[in-house]
């Protein structure tokens, strides 16, 4: 099979080039991210022990450390480990949907296979050989763009004020060899769904001359999509009362279990809402109008496949965008909140300080709490 796969790929490269483009730029940026959080982990988070501890104790007698004398790289480091993630999920979102796409197309040849003699399981083994056969050229494409881009993104990365040091590029042999690794896998879980629809194809499928879907929501899809809508509304319902470190993990895997639940429930509210948006051009040209408005309701799976990709990258960019611009003042304003002092004594002369008999004074006034 695995000969069938490299001349299906050949033959039908129109309908894999889009699944070898997002690929290489997925590992690209995976790879981009290993390098940058390998340049993390390769600073010294006690350089010279020059920067002194700060402990105070507040009103109820707790040690409150302001200033541990460590670097604190697990912003940074969490910001670049979610990238990773996202750009992961985003990635294996447009491969499945590019891969769902062109078994659409190709329900008709599937068919001739099984009507020849071949298993389901052949046809499966036959789609994952696909994957595989673009997934190894795109990972390859994509570790030389991340080989060449990596140094330039941790440069910039220093301008972003995210890092308390500069950090320098590393090697990247095993930052690309990670990124390759996940290339693979994603390509695989891209086509894992796609490899069972083709492995259900009926061999009368040959016979048929239009693209009727029957059977659009399954039980196993419907459940799953509502149990993501569920999910991803409740981690996006508690983010805002969460502090500043739960906030982000939940709005951003919030965000994820909705676009996925979106995507899996797609056949159901895709083509009653694609049709009332297809009205401007049924008006201004009804045959081509009422074509495209007509075959948006009988190719459902088509529909939904096209469309999840473009929605998970519209959520999961503008969502991770807002997260980052929001990080920084929220964690700004959660300080301002935990170190500001209601009422601050000063002494009276410049550049005095408070003498004991004053300092005793406070201590002894019950009003006063740290």
């Amino acid at each position: 099979m695995w000969r069938i796969s490299v001349q299906s790929v050949r033959h039908y490269w129109a309908l894999f080039a889009g699944t070898f483009v997002a690929l290489a730029l997925g590992v690209a940026l995976i790879g981009v991210s290993a390098s940058a959080l390998a340049a993390t982990w390769a600073v010294d988070a006690t350089p010279d022990g020059s920067t002194p501890s700060v402990t105070l104790k507040d009103g109820t007698g707790a040690a409150r450390t302001l200033s541990s004398g460590d670097l604190d790289m697990g912003g940074v480091q969490s910001v670049l480990a979610m990238a990773g993630v996202v750009s992961a999920f985003v990635t294996v979102f447009v491969i499945a949907g590019t891969c769902a796409f062109g078994i659409a197309l190709r329900r008709r040849d599937m068919g001739l296979l099984r009507l020849v003699g071949a298993g389901g399981g052949q046809v499966r083994r036959m789609v994952l050989g696909e994957s595989l056969a673009v997934a190894v050229p795109a990972a390859v494409a994509g570790c030389a763009v991340a080989a060449v881009t990596a140094p330039l993104a941790v440069e910039a990365l220093n301008g972003t004020g995210l890092s308390p040091v500069d950090l320098r590029p590393g090697p990247l042999l095993w930052p690309l060899v990670f990124a390759a690794g996940s290339g693979l896998v994603i390509a695989v879980l891209g086509m894992l769904a796609a490899s069972k629809r083709a492995a259900r194809v009926r061999p009368t499928e040959a016979l048929r001359e239009a693209d009727l879907d029957s059977r659009t929501m399954t039980a196993g899809r419907a459940v799953t999509g509502v149990l993501a809508l569920l999910g991803g509304a409740v981690m996006v319902a508690l983010a805002p009362g969460s502090g500043t470190e739960a906030a982000t993990p939940l709005a951003l895997f919030g965000t994820m279990a909705l676009a996925v639940a979106a995507t899996l429930l797609g056949p159901l509210y895709l083509p009653p809402l694609l049709r009332v948006m297809a009205l401007p051009l049924r008006w201004a040209d009804p045959v081509a109008g009422r074509l495209a408005a007509e075959s948006v309701r009988t190719s459902r799976r088509r529909t939904a496949s096209l469309v999840g990709p473009v929605l998970a990258i519209l959520a999961i960019v503008g969502v991770f965008t807002t997260v980052l611009s929001t990080t920084g003042a929220a964690t700004s304003a959660d300080d301002r909140a935990r170190t500001t002092a209601q009422l601050v004594v000063e002494p009276a002369g410049d550049g005095g300080s408070l003498d004991r008999e004053a300092v005793d004074r406070l201590r002894e006034d019950p009003r006063v709490a740290a």
